[in-house]
């Protein structure tokens, strides 16, 4: 048989928005087959372990781009505030405005969870770890700092969800607006921060 034509990394593209849109189990291989433009014979010369090593490889190359855009903007010699707006600035581009799910929340609903777990959590953890050390740069405790990391990144969750439901992506946008606000007065902070628990 011969070689698809279309690169690996855009089917990998096509094949994350199907699941972003559809969920797990909502993207059959019909779906995925027509999302990407390729018969399924064609999909399995990619993924010869099926549906569901389309989804892992899915996930990391979302994974990727997460750390790309989010968790790598939090390291460097940047000043604390700056690396905090570089990473919400991230959070913009992987959500595309909030007009895309978090594909991490998606394959973790359900018996999906047990798939993808193992795959999902250190990703989720080594962001809330290097959000939290950053935050600690700006003189929070460090059960400050880890409770603020924790609600950082449940409100960014939630607004991609609500967005989703009212079909209203400015929600996120909003959200992330008041995370950006939130940091500039946490930088001005005695404290360093103006929301925060021991």
């Amino acid at each position: 048989m011969p070689a698809p034509l279309i690169p690996k990394a855009q089917v990998i593209a096509r094949i994350t928005r199907a699941f972003q849109a559809q969920g797990y189990h909502g993207a059959s291989l019909a779906d995925l087959s027509e999302q990407t433009g390729l018969v399924k014979a064609s999909l399995y010369h990619y993924f010869p372990d099926g549906k569901r090593g389309m989804a892992e490889a899915a996930l990391e190359a979302f994974a990727a781009s997460l750390v790309e855009h989010v968790i790598a903007p939090l390291s460097g010699d940047a000043s604390p505030r700056s690396k905090l707006l570089a990473m919400i600035n991230g959070v913009d581009v992987v959500y595309n405005k909030g007009q895309d799910l978090c594909l991490f929340a998606l394959l973790s609903v359900g018996d999906t969870r047990d798939l993808f777990q193992t795959s999902i959590a250190p990703k989720v953890t080594l962001l809330s770890n290097t959000l939290a050390k950053t935050l600690r740069e700006l003189g929070l405790t460090k059960n400050q700092a880890s409770a603020r990391a924790e609600e950082m990144i449940v409100q960014i969750e939630g607004a991609l969800i609500v967005a989703r439901v009212l079909a209203d992506p400015s929600v996120f946008e909003r959200t992330l607006k008041r995370l950006r606000e939130s940091v500039g007065q946490s930088a001005n902070s005695p404290s360093g921060s103006t929301s925060t628990r021991d």
